[in-house]
């Protein structure tokens, strides 16, 4: 998920503020092994490992200066959903469903040259304003389009249409016989 590509991204930058990168996933040894080694000798990188503590969690997303976020595949990521809705300005790999989660309202890039230049450009602050507008509008996307009981009901509503588009076929195949 594009981990080894945001620390390399980073360390050739001229940010002086710490990445932190929060996590542990199941990637093989060799990986891992990789992304420290790229970090190594970077006073500014540092790892955390899994953190579990939900409040903690919220208050490193709020207080980031921005979320770097690589997942290349799958869907909606919770990670990306949670860093949203604690107001991170999120910088994100350049797929469909990370567009589309955002509502386009990230910073994207989809290779390790892009993140330098956005990392360069945040370090020499211009773009504190553009950051802070995408603070609130993700604070704003996930109040607007994922709370629970909203989720829920499009769930129940779309099950409900799929059950009478059903019932519904089922009676008229039975009327043609």
């Amino acid at each position: 998920n594009h981990v080894l590509e945001a620390v390399h991204a980073y360390k050739a930058s001229n940010e002086t503020k710490p990445l932190v990168v929060v996590g542990s996933a199941p990637y093989s040894q060799w990986y891992v092994d990789a992304v420290h080694g790229a970090a190594a000798n970077d006073p500014r990188i540092h790892f955390t490992g899994g953190i579990y503590d939900q409040e903690l969690l919220d208050q490193l997303y709020g207080n980031a200066t921005t979320y770097v976020h690589g997942h290349s595949v799958g869907g909606t990521n919770p990670s990306l959903l949670r860093a949203m809705g604690a107001g991170a300005a999120v910088l994100a790999y350049e797929v469909e469903f990370n567009r589309e989660v955002t509502n386009n309202q990230a910073l994207f890039w989809a290779d390790a040259d892009v993140l330098t230049a956005l990392f360069n450009e945040i370090a020499t602050g211009s773009k504190d304003q553009e950051l802070a507008d995408l603070k609130a509008k993700s604070q704003q996307r996930i109040l607007e389009h994922y709370q629970w009981d909203q989720v829920t009901d499009q769930y129940e509503a779309l099950i409900k249409k799929l059950y009478d588009s059903k019932k519904n076929k089922s009676k008229n195949e039975g009327a043609k016989k």
